[in-house]
């Protein structure tokens, strides 16, 4: 059973059912997945007008990237030959927002042997792969720890600021 979900994992589909260099011209943005993300990531570049392409194993997902009107293919992105279809010679700047990682480290080992002139945008879950992912290839890595504990900040001086101001004007 493993290796017949494995294999199925590793292979790639597009949802209008072409190959993906038929379907798509060259982009010059590549997202790898679309959950919260993903998305977000996208939606920052969707009024810049530059050639985005999602990829994602979720037909959901490829499904919500099309309503926001993004080219998608469904696929596995640490499958070098999955990368290789999608033509990324041109891509400029590749955002790798999966959360787990040993799928990132893969996925940027093959994207900087495919692409070595992209610029690569990698989501780290957690604080101790950073230094990780720089090393194998990511040229900017978001922490979620930093993000979050900013966010938490943030969040209760402005609590903090909200009761005081509502004790100095009762």
């Amino acid at each position: 059973r493993l290796n017949e979900w494995m294999s199925r994992k590793r292979t790639v589909t597009v949802s209008s059912s072409k190959s993906a260099d038929k379907v798509h011209g060259p982009c010059e943005v590549l997202v790898v997945g679309f959950g919260p993300a993903g998305r977000g990531a996208a939606r920052e570049l969707l009024s810049l007008g530059h050639r985005l392409l999602v990829i994602d194993l979720s037909p959901a997902g490829v499904s919500d990237a099309e309503a926001m009107g993004f080219d998608s293919v469904i696929g596995d992105a640490s499958n070098a030959e999955v990368l290789e279809h999608l033509h990324l010679n041109h891509c400029k700047v590749v955002v790798i927002t999966l959360p787990a990682r040993q799928d990132t480290l893969v996925i940027l080992h093959n994207i900087r042997r495919i692409a070595p002139h992209a610029t690569l945008i990698v989501r780290s879950r957690y604080e101790m792969h950073m230094q990780e992912f720089r090393d194998t290839g990511a040229d900017i890595v978001i922490g979620d720890e930093a993000e979050v504990s900013h966010s938490l900040g943030r969040m209760t001086r402005r609590t903090f600021e909200e009761r005081r101001s509502k004790q100095d004007h009762p």
